[in-house]
């Protein structure tokens, strides 16, 4: 599906949910893990460590925003760094018109929940 369409549709629906496919985001982000990626109506309240996904020339990208560079623009638009966890330099800047969306929700959520709540009650 071309990055416009996938555009399009995240910014209808404001949400859709994705699989990740290398591991680049590990421990954090599993390879094979589901996402849910929520549409960025202001890109103003994005903050550093921000999962965000991005169209890399010809495949998505998930990796955490480092910060918006304040002196480099692309067209008159926005530029951020990204970075993977496993990475150990930085990603080529992208545009703002090139991230897709915030991950929102690592999918499945209660598994992590159940994890937690057994460590909460083992130290009882």
């Amino acid at each position: 599906m071309k990055f416009e369409k996938l555009r399009t549709i995240l910014e209808l629906k404001k949400s859709v949910e994705a699989v990740i496919v290398s591991g680049s985001m590990e421990p954090l982000i599993k390879t094979g893990a589901k996402i849910k990626i929520q549409w960025i109506d202001d890109f103003s309240n994005l903050h550093r460590f921000d999962v965000l996904v991005f169209w890399d020339g010809n495949k998505l990208v998930c990796h955490y925003l480092l910060h918006r560079n304040r002196v480099m623009t692309e067209n008159n638009e926005d530029v951020f760094t990204m970075r993977g966890l496993r990475s150990k330099g930085d990603d080529l800047p992208v545009a703002q018109s090139k991230i897709l969306g915030k991950v929102d929700v690592i999918i499945p959520w209660h598994i992590k929940l159940r994890e937690t709540w057994k460590l909460m009650n083992f130290r009882k």
